[in-house]
């Protein structure tokens, strides 16, 4: 126990709560200010393209079509705010074993469309910081939200647990929040952030 207790004492968070909420604000603050620098990264884009929001025909060749519904926040954006917007519902399979293929795919499709050809590892590093960004604004409350939809999500034996099938709300908050979860303990995202201030201080000689 007297263990126990000295370890937690070890590496103090050297900030009060005013002062974290004052150190969180000026990273998400300089990571917007990455995220909008190189216009090369900035398209008008569709904020939210999970499946719910498309339907799929196939026109008079056979080809299979795709189209979109919900175009009210679409707006020129980081590129990462779309893919994040796109993939975060998918299951965490895909994360972990099709990331590549798809942000591949992502950027040769981009191009053909008209897009600058996008460097995959910097379009990788957008990535990573928009979403510990938006984990940090919004997601880190997801668990009083689930709660909030569906108190007995207490309980739950697991994110599978059969009792989130009384609400989609409180199943889509867990799922959003267990995808960030899941990218920031594989992808290093404090590795990207490190990289970004590396060139930032760089940039201005600090």
């Amino acid at each position: 126990m007297d263990f126990a207790i000295a370890a937690a004492a070890k590496d103090p968070i050297p900030w009060n709560a005013a002062g974290l909420r004052g150190q969180v604000a000026h990273y998400a603050a300089f990571a917007k200010r990455f995220l909008h620098a190189d216009p090369a990264f900035i398209a008008l884009s569709h904020f939210n393209a999970n499946i719910d929001n498309a339907w799929f025909w196939r026109d008079a060749s056979g080809a299979l079509q795709c189209g979109l519904f919900d175009w009210q926040r679409a707006r020129p954006m980081n590129l990462a705010y779309a893919l994040w917007g796109g993939l975060c519902g998918a299951s965490l399979e895909i994360w972990d074993r099709h990331l590549d293929e798809l942000l591949d795919v992502f950027g040769r499709e981009f191009h053909r469309h008209g897009g600058p050809r996008l460097d995959l590892g910097e379009l990788r590093l957008h990535l990573h910081l928009y979403v510990a960004t938006i984990g940090l604004a919004g997601l880190i409350q997801a668990p009083a939200i689930v709660r909030s939809y569906l108190p007995e999500a207490e309980h739950a034996a697991g994110p599978l647990d059969p009792v989130f099938h009384r609400s989609e709300a409180a199943r889509s908050f867990l799922h959003i929040f267990t995808a960030f979860l899941n990218l920031r303990q594989t992808q290093d995202f404090g590795n990207s952030l490190d990289r970004v201030l590396a060139r930032a201080e760089s940039a201005t000689g600090s």
